[in-house]
């Protein structure tokens, strides 16, 4: 399934080229698009998707320009554990924000990664959203310091991501189905007033 909402950063290689020239987002398809000038980049998917999910392409000054490239991510290789392959805490308390009425009112949707820093019980130490809508993010950041797992031990870690996915009114819900526990679906309803 195409993955909404998803941060790709695109940064030129070589050492007088800036980092981070471009960083499009994945429309409701799982599509992208960004137009580069003639040189050398990396273009890596959101860090909590896949941490090793890069690609390295050349766009030469002359002959046939790349198109149509297509980024497949294993959800179930990254949902569960670190880079390091530390394996996250188990959930036992998930909380769902509430889909903020600001935010309703412009349709603003997608995903918010938050990053929880956890005590030795299982309780949040901290809690920092790390992107997404700004009306999104108080919500989602609240919600997750209620949050609470099973006490670390020392093959898991102690920091996880969690990730809040915005809806509108169940709009392209199925683009969003890639689940695993660390997910949260949050879906606003359409809200009728008659007189």
């Amino acid at each position: 399934m195409p993955i909404v909402g998803a941060f790709v950063r695109v940064s030129a290689i070589g050492e007088d080229a800036k980092t981070d020239i471009r960083t499009p987002v994945t429309d409701n398809k799982g599509n992208f698009a960004v137009k580069l000038p003639p040189g050398d980049y990396v273009l890596n998917v959101d860090e909590h998707l896949s941490p090793d999910a890069r690609l390295v392409l050349k766009v030469p000054e002359y002959g046939p320009i790349p198109g149509e490239i297509t980024f497949t991510v294993n959800a179930e290789k990254y949902c569960c554990s670190d880079k390091q392959g530390k394996k996250y805490p188990t959930l036992t308390v998930l909380p769902k924000p509430p889909y903020p009425a600001a935010a309703r009112a412009v349709r603003a949707r997608g995903e918010v990664v938050v990053r929880i820093e956890l005590n030795d019980d299982g309780s949040v130490k901290a809690a920092q959203a790390v992107s997404g809508h700004p009306l999104l993010r108080v919500a989602s950041v609240n919600a997750a310091k209620g949050s609470k797992f099973a006490a670390p031990d020392e093959a898991s870690t102690r920091s996880v991501s969690l990730v809040y996915v915005f809806i509108v009114d169940g709009e392209d819900l199925l683009a969003y189905r890639h689940s695993n526990p660390y997910r949260i679906e949050v879906i606003s309803a359409v809200e009728i007033i008659s007189h």
